[in-house]
């Protein structure tokens, strides 16, 4: 996937939120309540970031991935987040999320595959600027990855590695009930690990408790 495909996907997400954010914008209700902390389950779409950097490895095997055009597809994406809102305007959160992608390919009689998976680890303040559900956030964390090729049923490379990362996104949560919410969220994170970068993106769905 190139850089300006997940720059255009992202560029839907976030309008996509936007639209969301401006509809609901004026809801008096705290789904994430002030002073008390939050545990979510999320789930949905990765767009995935740049591997181009493998063509460059020493060896038959840039020439092969370049080839074989062996990219990380979009694919689904889950994790948790633990954070607190400590007033009507701002909060923090931690948010753990992880992403795996397998893709084979078979030309001329040779068997490769791609085998790659990341953990997503996310520390970021959030704003709410109408003091309402609607949110923006940005922050710091950190991206793992481990990339696995196999060329001809033989494993040529296999490396794991981590790099610091930056997030931004905004959202919106919904009451449901006294206690629980739902969440919708678009964020683009960007970093820069040996053998893949960002930026990437994701938009997800989530279901929330305030205790």
């Amino acid at each position: 996937m190139t850089r300006s495909t997940i720059k255009q996907k992202l560029s839907k997400s976030v309008f996509g939120m936007s639209i969301i954010a401006l509809m609901t914008i004026g809801s008096p209700a705290h789904a994430t309540e002030p002073g008390k902390w939050n545990f979510q389950v999320y789930g949905g779409w990765y767009a995935a970031g740049d591997l181009q950097k493998l063509n460059d490895v020493d060896g038959s095997l840039g020439d092969t991935m370049e080839a074989l055009g062996l990219e990380p597809g979009d694919d689904l994406t889950y994790g948790v987040r633990n954070g607190k809102r400590f007033s009507d305007i701002w909060g923090l959160e931690f948010s753990a999320g992880y992403f795996d992608v397998d893709e084979a390919a078979e030309r001329l009689e040779n068997q490769s595959s791609l085998d790659m998976s990341l953990g997503l680890f996310d520390l970021s303040l959030m704003l709410y600027p109408a003091g309402g559900g609607f949110y923006l956030y940005g922050g710091g964390g950190a991206v793992t990855s481990k990339i696995k090729v196999d060329l001809n049923d033989a494993n040529v490379f296999d490396e794991s590695e981590t790099a610091f990362s930056l997030n931004a996104g905004l959202g919106y949560v919904f009451n449901v009930g006294q206690s629980s919410f739902i969440r919708l969220d678009g964020k683009a994170r960007w970093y820069d690990l040996e053998y893949y970068e960002g930026p990437d993106a994701e938009l997800t769905a989530a279901w929330g408790w305030n205790f």
